[in-house]
């Protein structure tokens, strides 16, 4: 469980219900649910939703900086544009398929796709 991502996602919601937050980000909240009970690592995508609708000053940049999933605003080599692209999560730095040659063409999508089967296999191996 992350606790710091479980503070502010609380935070974010403020007075209201989690079904009424959850409703307003437009994600369901059994999903807010398990993301606070370290059942699921939430995508930039849904904690791009959070943020939209969060209060107490709660951004998109905490939220994803508490997940573990750290922005890179440098443009990329070749490119001019100040497109946001996103990073790996450093605890997975070093696995051997961010050295892998195709590893560079994986969306965020696909990044998102491996943390979570690894966040499964985590929690599998710690039920043992």
């Amino acid at each position: 469980m992350n606790v710091k991502l479980n503070e502010l996602i609380q935070k974010a919601q403020g007075e209201r219900s989690q079904n009424l937050f959850a409703s307003q980000c437009n994600i369901s909240s059994a999903s807010i649910t398990r993301v606070l009970k370290g059942d699921y690592v939430p995508s930039a995508k849904m904690l791009k939703k959070i943020a939209s609708k969060a209060e107490n000053g709660v951004t998109f940049e905490m939220l994803m900086n508490a997940a573990g999933l750290y922005i890179d605003t440098s443009p990329v080599k070749g490119d001019s544009s100040e497109e946001v692209k996103f990073r790996i999560p450093d605890e997975y730095k070093e696995l051997p398929i961010a050295f892998y040659e195709g590893a560079k063409d994986l969306t965020q999508e696909d990044i998102d796709d491996v943390v979570k089967f690894m966040e499964f296999l985590k929690k599998k191996k710690s039920d043992k």
